[in-house]
């Protein structure tokens, strides 16, 4: 009976509130000053993380014009909301108790205003249906229940090894419970997101092609992951821990509703004035604003551009040759500088670009030869203005890859710059890093003026002309790999597809080419 005193404890002081997008009383466990107070560290983590994207951009005064309208539709809207546009390439957003938080990654690949609306519309139906609220209250009620069994078997087994189990197993159960839930609210804010779309004038269908883009996207993604050589999935696990439905299943889900009823059952009206008229959807309108703004990591971070990755704060342009897709892992720290991939997608070839602040008594050739390289050489970079060590590690005892690591000196920021390619053999290795290391030695080292004069790479929204296909404008593109689905993924074009004269695309340009 003991064991039950903490389950009784949080069921006397839940109470009841009000549920204004479902209508009624919830049953919650998390009272609303507590919801806004952790929405309000939820909302500071990320801008120390991320920080504001150019509030005074043209983008950023759009996006938040229009979290305000789409909050306006809800049921919530007399409740303040603020909208962050947090400066990250992440592909996301999510709210929290009084706030929405767009990922500048995500708006490229968002092809008008209603899909833009289509998914502040979703991010708003979690607010507005406290969903935050139910997750909290029966993430409460469930670890009780579940410690409280656990902890009954556990004291009632002699064996170490069904105590251990019993532990795991009720935190597996745990977490899909809640994934499970977390799904049904995944589908209710989609749902609630095409009320509001609706309420709004635009078209709830325009959510269908906002999924049917994030598949593309997805599908890109995944282009890029198997250039890296890494696998999507995780097995059984992996799909019980999902919280996300499925986006197929989502883009299912979303074209029931558009069929002329809401998540409530409710007719949906049909006069969608945002459809009509000479922008339908709103997409020059929202292209039109998205016109300039960055692409990729904040400047400090480096440029990935054409078969060139710029340091700016550390004042290198790195050379690599054709062919090289670039990705960056940021730090948990947005002080500290994370670590530049790149792979290329035929050879099997993958790169990693970091570095480390100087220790004393540490040399460039001391980097090299801590990171397990042999036979280590000095290597002269940029016409001989400076000079770097490398050295070749591996194949391992249990593996064939072969490395080559690469490290220079940066005494003007006090810091060491480690280049490392990762070979899938020594055949390969054999075969490709003598061009390899041809480019890299043509890596440039620059003054400080020299490097502010690098610029970051930007969206450019531009009209079809005749003689323009998607082949020849993804050719302009400056990943030196998987061009054409990029740009595909960038402007939700199916892969049969082909641009239409006249109508406007988006692409992402290098201005220092």
């Amino acid at each position: 009976m003991r064991r039950l005193l903490p389950l009784l404890l949080v069921l006397m002081v839940a109470g009841c509130a009000a549920n204004p997008a479902r209508g009624g009383m919830m049953f919650t466990t998390v009272s609303e000053s507590q919801q806004r107070a952790l929405g309000d560290a939820a909302a500071k983590d990320a801008l120390k993380q991320f920080g504001l994207y150019r509030p005074d951009s043209k983008i950023s005064h759009y996006v938040d014009d229009l979290c305000g309208k789409v909050w306006s539709a809800t049921e919530d809207a007399g409740s303040p909301l603020t909208c962050i546009m947090l400066d990250s390439d992440e592909f996301n957003a999510w709210a929290t108790p009084g706030y929405i938080n767009i990922y500048k990654g995500l708006l490229p690949y968002i092809n008008n205003e209603a899909e833009l609306v289509a998914v502040l519309g979703h991010e708003s139906g979690h607010i507005a249906a406290r969903h935050f609220a139910s997750m909290e209250t029966r993430q409460m009620i469930l670890s009780t229940v579940l410690g409280i069994g656990g902890a009954y078997v556990a004291a009632r087994s002699n064996d170490s090894g069904t105590a251990a189990a019993v532990g795991l197993g009720t935190g597996i159960g745990a977490h899909a419970v809640m994934a499970s839930y977390s799904r049904a609210h995944e589908r209710e804010a989609d749902a609630l997101g095409q009320r509001y779309m609706a309420k709004l004038g635009y078209e709830p269908g325009e959510e269908v092609r906002m999924i049917a883009a994030m598949r593309q996207k997805e599908a890109y993604d995944a282009k890029v992951a198997a250039a890296f050589g890494e696998k999507n999935g995780g097995g059984l696990l992996q799909a019980l821990y999902a919280t996300h439905p499925p986006t197929a299943e989502r883009e299912a889900a979303a074209l029931r509703l558009a069929e002329g009823k809401d998540g409530n059952g409710a007719a949906i009206p049909g006069n969608f004035a945002a459809a009509k008229g000479d922008d339908p959807g709103g997409r020059r309108r929202y292209l039109e604003a998205l016109n300039g703004m960055r692409y990729g990591p904040p400047r400090k971070d480096g440029i990935a551009g054409r078969a060139s990755l710029m340091m700016p704060h550390e004042r290198v342009r790195w050379q690599f040759p054709d062919g090289f897709i670039f990705r960056y892992q940021p730090a948990d720290d947005a002080k500290t500088m994370g670590v530049w991939e790149g792979a290329h997608a035929t050879s099997g070839v993958t790169v990693a670009v970091a570095v480390e602040k100087m220790q004393a008594g540490l040399s460039a050739a001391g980097i090299v030869d801590k990171l397990g390289a042999k036979d280590v050489q000095p290597l002269a970079l940029d016409g001989g203005k400076a000079t770097a060590y490398t050295g070749v590690a591996g194949p391992g005892l249990f593996g064939h890859t072969v490395r080559r690591v690469v490290a220079v000196a940066l005494p003007w920021v006090d810091e060491a710059a480690v280049v490392t390619f990762t070979f899938p053999s020594e055949a390969v290795r054999q075969r490709e890093e003598g061009v390899l290391m041809a480019e890299l030695q043509k890596s440039q080292f620059v003054s400080e003026d020299g490097a502010k004069r690098w610029q970051p790479l930007v969206v450019f929204t531009f009209n079809a002309a005749a003689g323009d296909s998607v082949a020849r404008e993804a050719g302009k593109l400056p990943s030196g790999a998987l061009r054409e689905a990029w740009f595909r993924a960038l402007n939700g074009l199916k892969p049969d597809e082909e641009m239409v004269v006249g109508r406007m695309y988006k692409t992402v340009v290098d201005p220092n080419w």
